[in-house]
This record gives C-alpha cells, sequence and structure tokens, in this order.
C-alpha cells in the first residue's frame, strides 16, 4: 500500500487540509492519507486539546471518504511531536507499505527547525505541495486554499468565520464544544 502521510498541528482542520489530502491522493495514486495530529507541537505553540484535534480530524476523515484516516499515533509516542521520531516508530510497524510525508510549501520556512530532516528524507519520500501564496521551485500542483489555521481561529475568536474555510462536520464540532470561540 502507498500511504500519504499529512502530519500537523491540526488547530483546527481546515478547507486547506482537506484540499491536500484530496490532491496529494489523486496527483500521487495514494492508496490512503494519514492525517497525524501532533500530540505536541515541537516549536512549542498552544494547541487545543489532543483529543478535540484527533476528533477534528476524524470528522474530516469521514467527510473526505474511506481512503482517508485520522491516526492518533502521536498520543502513543509522548515526545516532542518531531516527524523524525514519528517515522521511526511508524514505519518498522508497517513495513510492507511505502509511505509519503506530505508538507505544504509553507512550512517550508520553518525546516530549519526541524529536527533531523535529511534523516526524514532517508526513511520517506517528502512531497511538498504548493500553497498558494507561498511559490515554492518542486512543490507540485496548483496553489491550493490560501487559509490557515492561525487565520481560521482568528476569525472564530471573532466570530467572524467565513463559510467554506472549514469543513461541514469540523464547525460543527467547533460550535458543539465551544473552541476557540470566545
Amino acid at each position: 500500500m502507498d500511504i500519504g502521510l499529512l502530519g500537523g498541528a491540526f488547530n483546527p482542520p481546515h478547507i486547506g487540509h482537506a484540499l491536500c489530502a484530496s490532491f496529494a491522493r489523486t496527483a500521487l495514486g495514494l492508496d490512503e492519507v494519514w492525517l497525524l495530529p501532533a500530540f505536541h507541537h515541537p516549536l512549542g505553540k498552544a494547541l487545543a486539546v489532543f483529543e478535540h484535534r484527533l476528533e477534528m480530524c476524524r470528522l474530516l476523515a469521514a467527510q473526505l471518504g474511506p481512503w482517508a484516516k485520522a491516526v492518533e499515533v502521536e498520543a502513543h509516542l509522548g515526545g516532542e511531536g518531531r516527524t523524525v521520531d514519528l517515522l521511526e516508530y511508524l514505519i518498522p510497524l508497517y513495513p510492507e507499505w511505502r509511505f509519503q510525508w506530505l508538507m505544504g510549501s509553507d512550512t517550508m520556512a520553518d525546516l530549519p527547525l526541524w529536527k533531523g530532516f535529511p534523516r526524514i528524507q532517508e526513511l520517506v519520500k517528502v512531497v511538498v505541495i504548493h500553497r498558494l501564496g507561498y511559490p515554492l521551485e518542486g512543490a507540485i500542483g496548483p496553489g491550493l486554499a490560501q487559509v490557515s489555521s492561525t487565520q481560521v481561529r482568528q476569525r472564530l475568536e471573532r466570530q467572524d468565520i467565513p463559510e467554506g474555510w472549514l469543513p461541514s462536520a469540523v464547525a460543527n464540532y467547533i460550535g458543539l464544544h465551544r473552541l476557540y470561540l470566545p
């Protein structure tokens, strides 16, 4: 099986994550795309409780289809949320599968802060997906949605979230649990 791994804070998951997963599955011929919410943010950013972010990823995956999965492996690692640690744990569990690490072109600016990026490249194929507003040579695809979780949280705090920024199931969950709201 060919699996795309889409890691992130998912604080909250938004339409850009949905587009990235769908695009990667189609463009790369992936059997599945796994959404991997970080248990802790490796750069120290404040996050909503892991269980909420995991559940929102499950709701997003359910809206995408049976090929999308929300995987809670980070909760079992209990570390700093480092991609290299995640991969070194995950790959031996599924030695017969091929993994590709999916990342948006917007994350490339933080690459110097990543632990062991050369090792990540040894472990998996790294695929950089073009995010609108962050052109990068070698990134694949058209520019996908120019939306970030930070923007979504700011808009939610002002109770001014534009329609279509959040998958409907995620928006309903946020409202039900009053996440990110004043």
